[in-house]
This record gives structure tokens, C-alpha cells and sequence, in this order.
């Protein structure tokens, strides 16, 4: 979260995985650690379906709360 520019945040995006990715040619989003995602109506709501052979590197599964604190980290800066 404290990465701001690069060569910090080309090491964060090396390491770590997101919710999507950006495809390089048309910079779309693409599935990442998210299999499927959809918005409410309003554009207020987003919900993600994660992948579920998602793993940190010690084996543990990926879950919704990991990304939930991540973002609650970085708005709390």
C-alpha cells in the first residue's frame, strides 16, 4: 500500500496478484485472483467471485477477507 511509484510498485504487481489484471494490448480487465465479477446497477456495489484454487504461497486459501483488509489498510492511510 505504501508503494507509490515505480520500481516499488513493478516489484508489488510481481509479487502479488489482484482481483483482475489489465490486458496489455487493449487494457481491458482480465480474471486475476477473480474468476467473474459484476456491479450493481448504481456502480455502487461490485462483487467478486474468487477463484477457487486461489493459494497464498504457503498453501492457504485466498479469501474474500484478505482482500477486505487490504483495501481497509490502504484507506486508512
Amino acid at each position: 500500500a505504501l508503494a507509490s511509484a515505480a520500481p516499488e510498485t513493478d516489484i508489488a504487481r510481481a509479487i502479488y496478484e489482484g482481483l483482475t489484471e489489465t490486458e496489455s494490448k487493449t487494457l481491458n480487465p482480465v480474471p486475476a485472483v477473480a474468476e467473474k465479477w459484476e456491479a450493481s446497477e448504481d456502480f455502487k456495489t461490485w462483487t467478486f467471485h474468487l477463484r477457487k484454487n486461489a493459494r497464498w504461497s504457503n498453501g492457504e486459501a485466498v479469501t474474500a477477507a484478505d482482500f477486505v483488509h487490504s483495501w481497509k489498510r490502504l484507506a486508512d492511510m
